[in-house]
């Protein structure tokens, strides 16, 4: 949901501003530079430690670290929480295309 989401933001975002895709993968990069793929969330300091939780990625990394490591099954607060981020990202990205669709055709 969180990729359909933002797909759908940012097609809608193109048709306005040609230079989106050099501003796009900064942000892709920042995203995966603070997604903790390679490192524990518990060892960032709490300063930063508020952002992460931002991030919609890191619920579904910390699912699939219990899953793989302890063998146990996540738990339901990370799959609730990567739901809700998931319907959060898809319904601004709808909500964002339906109000500008009608703009399209002019711009293209």
């Amino acid at each position: 949901m969180v990729c359909t989401g933002v797909g759908i933001l940012m097609s809608a975002l193109y048709v306005f501003f040609r230079d989106l895709s050099y501003f796009y993968e900064l942000v892709t990069f920042l995203l995966w530079m603070g997604s903790p793929i390679f490192y524990p969330p518990d060892i960032v300091p709490e300063t930063v430690s508020r952002f992460l939780v931002l991030n919609p990625i890191l619920p579904i990394i910390e699912s699939i670290r219990q899953i793989a490591l302890s063998g146990n099954t996540p738990d339901i607060v990370l799959i609730s929480h990567s739901l809700i981020s998931g319907l959060i990202v898809l319904t601004i990205g709808a909500m964002a295309f339906s109000s500008w669709r009608n703009q399209f055709m002019d711009l293209l």
